[in-house]
Formats: C-alpha cells, structure tokens, sequence
C-alpha cells in the first residue's frame, strides 16, 4: 500500500450508535418537562423521536392482537410494543420527580394524551398573556429607558412567568 492511498472505511455495522441515542437523550435531559415547559419540552420530544423513527407510538394506542393476528400483525405489534416502551422511559426519565410518580406504568400513547391535558391549554394561555402585556408595554414620550426596560422584565418574570420561554421568529 503506498502512502497516497486512503485506507478502506470500516466495515458497516447495522448497529445503533450508541452516541446518537447519548445525544438525542442529552436533548430532552437539558430540560425536564415541569409543566409550564410542556410546549417546548413536547416540541423537543417529537424531533428526537422523529429522528429515530418512533414518533407514531405518541399518536398511534397499541393494537390489541386477536387469535386471527397474521404473523405480520404479530411482528408490527411486537415492534410498536417495544417502541412504545422505550419512548415511555425516555418520557418519564425527562420529567421532574413529581411528575414521573403518576406516569411510571404509562404507555407513551397515554401518557401523550395525559399531559396533553395537563398542560397544553394552560401554557398556551400563560403563553398568550405575556405576549399580551409585552404588546401593551409601550415606552412613555420622553420617559426612562431604564424604566422601560424594568416594566418588561417585571412583566416577563411576574406571576411565576420565571419558567416561560419566548422565542421571536
């Protein structure tokens, strides 16, 4: 072999990497869902599992199998079974220690409708009246920067606004 060759790629593993899975749970590990987060925190959710092809188990309840299942159905129900408890550890393991006591032998599916009720209309209203108060915070002719300036952060971080993320598209 001369010195200008490039040496072969290794051989190809169909393996999981270990890393990925490392990062993608260091994604939702960041921030633990708390509730008011519950936007955010599903929004991450959803890419992680889109990435690794099980974001269905979040939509889709797991099928019941009959004496008539076909082998197919048997292995898709096994898949979605296997699926669905992984995302279910991932879900639970990413909540704080309050939360994770009332979901620790739910299915990914349930516990999706679950928090969806817990959480989505309340953070989206908590969402909507900061939005608000932000619009209506308007500077006074001639009045302090400074001033301002503390009416918004008052405003952003007032009525345990602390947790609330904005993001400006």
């Amino acid at each position: 072999m001369s010195s200008n060759t490039v040496p072969p790629p290794p051989p190809a593993s169909n393996a999981p990497s270990s890393h990925s899975h490392f990062s993608l749970i260091s994604v939702l590990s960041r921030e633990r869902l708390s509730g008011p987060n519950y936007i955010d925190w599903m929004r991450n959710l959803r890419l992680t599992l889109r990435f690794e092809d099980k974001e269905y188990v979040l939509d889709e309840a797991i099928n019941e199998l009959t004496a008539d299942s076909t082998a197919e159905q048997i292995a898709a129900h096994k898949k979605h079974v296997e699926d669905s408890n992984k995302v279910s550890c991932l879900m639970v393991s990413a909540m704080t220690s309050e939360l994770q006591k009332g979901f620790e032998n739910m299915w990914a599916y349930e516990m999706n409708i679950v928090l969806a009720e817990m959480f989505h209309k309340k953070a989206r209203e908590e969402r909507l009246e900061v939005v608000k108060s932000l619009m209506s915070c308007k500077p006074k002719d001639g009045g302090s920067v400074c001033a301002y300036v503390l009416e918004m952060k008052s405003t952003l971080t007032g009525s345990n606004r602390s947790t609330l993320r904005l993001t400006v598209s």
